[in-house]
């Protein structure tokens, strides 16, 4: 994946065990917003994590029900959970 593709988002999450999450949207257009018309969050990252969790710093992380996963040409199935 291409982040030069996505913008980073406003949206800010914080773990007890990994510190703050910082996520990466995709470009605000009519097919890849929310109701409310703000870009979709599509990944996150822990840029500065906890001690304990320092061997995430910088990586990121794709919410698999908002993009095609496609593997070996397969494009995986979108799971319905509560981030769908």
């Amino acid at each position: 994946m291409r982040l030069d593709l996505l913008h980073p988002s406003a949206t800010r999450t914080t773990c007890a065990y990994k510190g703050v999450a910082s996520y990466w949207a995709v470009p605000d257009t009519a097919t890849d917003t929310t109701a409310a018309g703000t870009p979709t969050d599509v990944a996150w990252t822990y840029p500065d994590p906890l001690p304990d969790a320092v061997p995430v710093a910088d990586m990121v992380c794709f919410f698999d029900e908002r993009v095609d996963i496609v593997v070996d040409g397969r494009r995986g199935p979108r799971p319905l959970t509560p981030w769908s």
